[in-house]
């Protein structure tokens, strides 16, 4: 969603798009709205540029946020942690009111599915006909062509970029961020660093 009072020309109020874009888009769209030049090494596109290139498919990635290290691409990498893993929201009102409902039943299996212990590898949905992402086809022979087709543009994107997600955690940042969080970093990466200063 985006609010602007600039030339409506740019921005139409009211404009609904139905084409792929991506947190990668928001840097570039950024600077151009703002009449700077888009650096070539930028990945991102000006969604409201003449020259933006509808895409087929979005790669969307997460992994270290703050002290919690992870990563999740199409595939959840690291299944024996918890969808739900230690992380900067904890504490908050909400998250509590939601880790409460959940030890004592109250969340539906759709709801509870977030808070298990361990995470499934992989994940596929039909967003036209389950928009809520609930029912997983991973194992329905009827949509294994098109898992494996999926599979293959991800295999490709992480050669292809050299996706930084692959490889451990430098050392000097995981010391880094022990140093501030402390006892917050519980995943197994920093058993060794707490090791050295026991």
């Amino acid at each position: 969603m985006i609010s602007w009072q600039g030339n409506t020309e740019i921005v139409t109020p009211g404009n609904v798009r139905s084409d792929l874009v991506s947190g990668i888009d928001i840097g570039p769209t950024s600077l151009a709205l703002a009449g700077l030049g888009v650096p070539d090494y930028m990945e991102g596109q000006n969604l409201f540029g003449e020259h933006f290139v509808e895409r087929d498919y979005v790669i969307a990635a997460k992994d270290r946020c703050d002290f919690t290290i992870d990563r999740m691409r199409m595939r959840n990498f690291m299944t024996d942690r918890p969808f739900m893993q230690a992380q900067y929201r904890d504490g908050s009102d909400y998250m509590e009111l939601l880790r409460t409902m959940n030890a004592n039943g109250e969340l539906t299996p759709e709801q509870a599915f977030f808070w298990a212990e361990e995470r499934i590898a992989e994940e596929f949905y039909d967003c036209d006909a389950d928009p809520d992402e609930v029912n997983n086809l991973v194992d329905d022979p009827d949509h294994a062509e098109a898992l494996q087709y999926h599979r293959d543009i991800l295999t490709q994107w992480i050669a292809q970029t050299d996706d930084q997600g692959q490889y451990p955690e430098p050392e000097i940042g995981l010391r880094l961020v022990l140093e501030q969080r402390g006892d917050q970093c519980v995943n197994p990466e920093y058993d060794a660093l707490k090791k050295e200063t026991q």
